[in-house]
């Protein structure tokens, strides 16, 4: 583990030249050190100071023979990102004369920063933890506005602040549960059986929603992924070959035809989108039918916006079934678009009650097929013929688009971190609430309840090892 007593100094802002560069110091002897290359032209002030703020003044690089207008933000106690008395020296962004500055405050005893050492000492005095530090890498990393909205989001505390609050809903219980081991030949109930019941339900719900979120690893690419979903024979491989303009996926009458996934990159308008072809959803499915069912579930969970195909000729009487599947997709977090396809097969009388819906439409119907207009019924395609394809093709841009997409709360580096520790604490939490309903014993209960908290710790740095810091923290450039 580096020293925290030491100071540290590095460019902080991007390498190339810029209008402005910044020299960040950290740690107690940053004041003194920056006393060597800069003159405040309020002394009094600079020496006096007990609240942060901002000095003018100059740049003194006496080796160099440079003098240069510059600002000086000066953090004199440890309300600071570090935790740290902190320095940020702002002067003009040309390299040679930061290198410069470096080398003259080096020359004073102060050493350079290693890689993250920065947000590394902010995590370490407890003013960020992990799955935010994680983030500021998420934010110097992002490749489109969609990446980086989700970082700051992560930054801002969103997630970490729910994960604490479970993690003290469970300390509450915990402490509640041992206090009535302790008084046990006094008969006294300290909570409910009930409450605790309750409580574990809603904690593991939870961490349910964040384990779904991170069985997509590592995902860096900034490609949408745009899943056709529904039930068989919905029409969603005519559809697919249609989009991406070549006969890629096998079309058949007979139901059930795909029974793996396809992708294809979309050649649109729309931003850079990949496309995936699932196999059709079917009840009670056993064999090789319900593997190539987990395999697309698989996709929908990884999907940044779900197509649900409904079929204009389905007969009534899967109509029920269909719509309790896109209603577990909508449970999945992920954003739903309801399209009606095979527009070109449209049966007339009462023969489809997908049909009949037409004239209903329904809020959560007239929400995902926001346009140019507010449309109270979805949108009606043919694969076949091409009908509606365009405006399908708009409605999906203006979703990838303008869609906020809080069902990935987590950047891809923190989903692959915190898998595993996700789902040993989920395993552990439904564990628990199996032992409250089965009335098992506190003791075991508390034992499961111990082992989620250890594994939450693990995903907000309450527990941590130095190899752990050292893998994520090295990943950082130097500055951050």
């Amino acid at each position: 583990m580096i020293s925290l007593d030491d100071t540290i100094a590095a460019v902080a802002t991007a390498a190339g030249p810029a209008a402005r560069g910044i020299i960040r110091l950290s740690g107690p002897r940053s004041k003194p050190a920056a006393q060597a290359v800069f003159q405040p032209v309020d002394s009094e002030a600079w020496h006096n100071q007990r609240h942060s703020r901002q000095f003018r003044g100059r740049l003194l690089l006496p080796a160099e023979n440079i003098a240069l207008p510059s600002a000086a933000c000066v953090w004199p106690g440890n309300r600071s990102y570090t935790g740290q008395p902190v320095v940020e020296l702002h002067a003009l962004g040309c390299p040679p004369i930061l290198h410069a500055t470096l080398e003259a405050l080096y020359r004073t005893g102060i050493r350079p920063a290693q890689a993250g050492e920065f947000t590394l000492r902010a995590f370490l005095a407890q003013r960020i933890d992990l799955v935010q530090a994680e983030a500021v890498l998420g934010v110097i990393d992002a490749a489109d506005h969609r990446e980086l909205d989700r970082a700051l989001r992560q930054l801002a505390g969103g997630i970490s602040s729910r994960i604490s609050d479970a993690r003290t809903l469970l300390l509450e219980l915990l402490a509640d549960l041992e206090a009535g081991l302790d008084f046990v030949e006094e008969d006294i109930e300290f909570v409910e059986a009930d409450a605790v019941i309750d409580r574990l339900e809603s904690v593991t719900t939870f961490i349910d929603q964040l384990r779904q979120q991170a069985r997509n690893r590592m995902r860096t690419t900034a490609t949408c992924r745009i899943v056709l979903a529904g039930q068989t024979n919905a029409g969603k491989s005519t559809l697919f070959n249609r989009l991406i303009g070549e006969h890629a996926a096998l079309v058949s009458n007979i139901e059930g035809t795909t029974r793996d996934y396809l992708s294809a990159q979309l050649d649109w308008e729309g931003p850079d989108s990949e496309l995936v072809d699932t196999a059709g959803w079917e009840p009670d499915a056993s064999g090789v039918i319900s593997q190539a069912q987990t395999v697309s579930r698989e996709q929908w969970e990884r999907a940044d916006l779900i197509v649900w195909c409904r079929a204009m000729d389905m007969p009534v009487q899967r109509q029920y079934a269909d719509e309790q599947l896109q209603a577990e997709m909508q449970r999945l977090g992920c954003p739903v678009l309801l399209i009606h396809t095979k527009s070109d097969l449209r049966p007339t009388g009462n023969a489809s009650l997908a049909d009949s819906r037409l004239t209903q439409g329904s809020p959560q119907t007239a929400a995902d097929n926001c346009g140019d207009t507010m449309a109270s019924v979805p949108l009606q395609v043919s694969g076949h013929t091409g009908q509606g394809l365009s405006r399908l093709c708009h409605h999906l841009a203006r979703r990838l688009q303008n869609e906020n997409p809080t069902h990935r709360s987590l950047i891809g580096d923190t989903q692959a971190r915190c898998h595993d520790s996700l789902h040993t604490a989920h395993t552990a939490l439904t564990e628990a609430c199996a032992l409250a309903r089965d009335r098992s014993g506190d003791e075991l209960l508390a034992f499961s309840i111990r082992e989620a908290l250890d594994h939450l710790g693990r995903i907000v740095g309450a527990v941590y090892t130095e190899d752990l810091l050292d893998h994520i923290f090295s990943r950082f450039c130097i500055g951050k």
